[in-house]
């Protein structure tokens, strides 16, 4: 349904709609149906990206970076992924969103020997003279085995954040074969004014149920 009121009024001459943009389009048009409550549009967008058919619906990217027309964090066609209505995430037309995926992909293929190509070169002797190669060839490089990163993120945007890290980076690290990634979310957190007791109760307990370590607490 929402796939329906897209094409019908909102993006015809578009290729993405800021999401934010599109419940407040919902909460301000009488054309347009309405909304029980506001994160039914959030929900839609999830069952519709996370869907195997999302090609008939719509994908969704984390931001849209104007300067290089790339859109970041580009998701569609599998299921936990984090929705969010936060000002610069998008909802982008399967085309589109398509024709992104397809050219990353060719970018990422690793290039092969072209089918009737020329033949590799043979090697040359001191005189000019075509000759065999030398015995002793040498060593590759050997390849990085670790990798390390920091970031910092916005609290308040840490869904899309996270999302978009999600895709560009940790994508890349776990499909290698054998990989092992550990992922630490450390939250440092100054309050000038002190924290009241029902913050302090609610956040211990809630660091308790989630399974942080034992360091982490409150201090004066």
């Amino acid at each position: 349904m929402l796939r329906r009121e897209l094409d019908k009024v909102l993006w015809p001459d578009r290729n993405h709609l800021d999401l934010r943009q599109v419940q407040e389009y919902f909460a301000k048009y009488l054309y347009l149906p309405r909304l029980v409550y506001p994160e039914v549009i959030v929900e839609a967008v999830r069952d519709g990206v996370s869907s195997l058919t999302w090609r008939d619906c719509f994908a969704y990217a984390g931001g849209y970076d104007e300067a290089q027309g790339r859109y970041l964090g580009l998701q569609a066609g599998r299921t936990g992924i984090v929705i969010s209505a936060d000002g610069q995430s998008v909802i982008v037309k399967p085309d589109v969103a398509q024709a992104q995926m397809d050219k990353e992909a060719a970018v990422s293929r690793p290039a092969g020997p072209e089918p009737g190509g020329a033949a590799a070169p043979q090697p040359v002797q001191p005189n000019g003279s075509p000759g065999t190669a030398p015995a002793q060839q040498p060593q590759p490089r050997p390849k990085p085995t670790r990798f390390h990163g920091s970031i910092e993120v916005d609290a308040m945007r840490l869904a899309r954040d996270a999302s978009t890290i999600s895709t560009e980076v940790l994508q890349h690290l776990v499909s290698k074969l054998g990989a092992k990634v550990q992922v630490v979310i450390d939250i440092n957190a100054q309050i000038p004014d002190g924290v009241d007791e029902n913050t302090i109760r609610a956040v211990t307990e809630n660091c308790r149920t989630l399974g942080f370590d034992s360091s982490s607490g409150f201090e004066q």
